[in-house]
């Protein structure tokens, strides 16, 4: 599911100048079969570049030899690099080191050295404005966000580095374009939204193809079989992750090898093939038993096989897995604290501030702009008030119906989700302190800002571990300051968000009502349905087909 671990990324063309016999060798260390011939080609450059005292070469010497993350030398060539380039930095350099350690760390599941690497890789991306290197820090920000659950952030990472690097097809490279299609493609496997799954995958089957490029078209197939797991065709996906699994180990490709593992074991679980499904999580046991490092998707592997074990009648071994869980569940802990404090307070916050600067700027700037053009706009606005004047009376015909229908349903939706007032003695009843009673109230507003509730795996435990608290103050807090049981309250939250999507996203509305649901954080289109009008009273078809009919009239109107 990771992009960095597909190969080395394709550096832009103004990364260096070359003369034609590095081109070569840079060539060859991209288009070689293994990982040993790219190591080979990489350090016959550097040879190359220390005999000439080629200064330039030998820094994208260091920086090929050190975006091989998957074995630990890389960590050499990039610390070299950075210490070559610290106090004489390029547009670059040493950003480029930085941001080989922070996929190496990735790669071997250090999460918060990771965060640590690729935030100074950005400062250096700022700095000089390069946007390769912000770009390629975005995916990593986005990567460490699905870590931590955060996939509507991922999902606006990846869309806005998919805006770019589709400028970059125009030149002809389509590697990058590529690489963004199949990050989007795997977040929405996570997310188990089939439909938009599918979409991106078969964006990137064709994109492949039009290149001749046989590597990215075996990992859309790879992301295919996942996708073919979350609609349910067991068969279909076991087939091709085992017909895949040869060239993920030929790659070397550790995370995805373990993912394929996982899928496996799932799939055999669900067959009933017991001693099958051990076989595949034993191996992801072993390789935390060996690195010492776990990926938190894979945490339910130990569920798996604490039950196996309880079938088998295996106590000790039993006891073993669940003295893994634990110690497993204080790693995610640790990282999932570390890493989103990290990304909030060096990334998202000075990110927030420089965008409010720049609105300040281009709001004044429009002001003068505006006050120079006021002349020309009158004649031209007193035109199109008599036209608007004519169309006003048309669409308000139509507007009607449809504006009765969204008051209707938008005060239905208010009603539900109205917050109950307490007085200072139904607070007591809750056997809960006030510090703790603000800090969840502090924290499920936060959860509510950042649209967690699209999440279709949250439950009342997750909701909980996520605002730092347990299942028992959560729920209690939820009855009685949202007036509403736990499903209740985040289905309200769902119907509220998809009703705004639909009058305010041309796009949102075109979708198929499965779609829909997905979007929104169900699993099912029948209880996206059921919630929907238990909600509003309407059924989302119905719904749906009046905001159309309005948009149609308001666009023609506008036209």
């Amino acid at each position: 599911m990771f992009w960095f671990f597909l190969g080395v990324s394709i550096l832009p063309s103004n990364f260096i100048l070359y003369g034609q016999s590095n081109e070569e060798l840079i060539e060859r260390f991209y288009k070689t079969e293994t990982k040993d011939s790219s190591l080979f080609y990489g350090k016959k450059l550097l040879r190359k570049a220390k005999v000439e005292e080629d200064i330039n070469a030998r820094y994208t010497a260091y920086a090929l030899l050190g975006s091989m993350y998957e074995f630990k030398f890389s960590l050499q060539y990039s610390d070299t690099l950075i210490e070559l380039t610290k106090d004489n930095s390029t547009s670059f350099y040493p950003g480029m080191g930085y941001l080989n350690k922070a996929n190496y760390y990735l790669y071997n599941f250090n999460f918060d050295k990771a965060i640590d690497q690729v935030l100074k890789a950005k400062h250096f991306g700022d700095l000089y404005d390069n946007q390769f290197i912000i770009s390629e820090c975005n995916v990593v920000l986005g990567m460490s966000k699905i870590i931590v659950g955060d996939y509507d952030d991922a999902i606006t990472m990846f869309h806005k580095n998919i805006a770019k690097s589709q400028n970059d097809t125009l030149q002809g490279n389509y590697t990058n374009y590529i690489s963004d299609v199949y990050n989007l493609a795997s977040v929405y496997n996570e997310l188990k939204k089939n439909d938009s799954a599918s979409y991106y995958n078969a964006m990137g089957k064709r994109l492949a193809k039009k290149t001749n490029d046989s590597y990215y078209l075996r990992y859309f197939s790879y992301n295919a079989a996942i996708t073919q797991f979350y609609k349910e065709n067991y068969s279909s996906s076991k087939d091709s992750l085992l017909h895949l699994l040869p060239f993920l180990k030929k790659y070397n490709d550790r995370i995805n090898t373990l993912e394929s593992y996982y899928y496996l074991g799932k799939i055999n679980t669900i067959q009933s093939n017991t001693n099958e499904a051990m076989y595949y999580f034993s191996k992801i046991d072993s390789s935390f038993v060996n690195s010492k490092q776990f990926y938190p998707k894979f945490r339910d592997t130990y569920y798996e096989l604490i039950k196996i074990a309880a079938q088998k009648d295996e106590t000790d071994l039993q006891l073993e897995y669940v003295n893994k869980l634990l110690t497993i569940d204080s790693l995610i802990a640790k990282d999932d604290v570390y890493i989103t404090n990290k990304i909030l307070d060096e990334f998202e916050i000075p990110t927030l501030l420089k965008e409010k600067e720049n609105l300040i700027t281009q709001l004044s700037y429009e002001s003068k702009k505006a006050k120079k053009n006021l002349y020309w706009f009158i004649p031209i606005l007193l035109v199109t008030f008599i036209f608007l004047a004519y169309q006003f009376r048309l669409r308000l015909k139509y507007q009607k119906r449809a504006k009765n229908l969204l008051n209707k349903i938008n005060n239905r939706v208010d009603t539900f989700k109205e917050s109950k007032e307490i007085a200072v003695t139904e607070h007591k009843s809750l056997d809960i302190s006030d510090d703790i009673l603000k800090k969840i109230l502090a924290n499920l507003e936060k959860f509510e800002r950042n649209e967690g509730y699209l999440n279709s795996n949250i439950n009342l435990r997750g909701l909980a571990k996520k605002l730092d608290s347990n299942t028992k103050y959560v729920s209690k807090v939820i009855n009685q300051y949202k007036n509403a049981s736990f499903s209740e309250y985040i289905n309200g939250l769902r119907i509220k968000n998809t009703i705004n999507r639909l009058q305010n996203d041309s796009r949102f509305k075109n979708y198929t009502i499965k779609a829909i649901a997905e979007e929104s954080g169900f699993n099912q289109a029948e209880s996206f349905t059921k919630a929907f009008y238990k909600i509003t009273e309407v059924k989302p078809s119905y719904f749906i087909k009046e905001i159309k009919k309005n948009s149609k009239f308001t666009e023609s109107g506008d036209t």
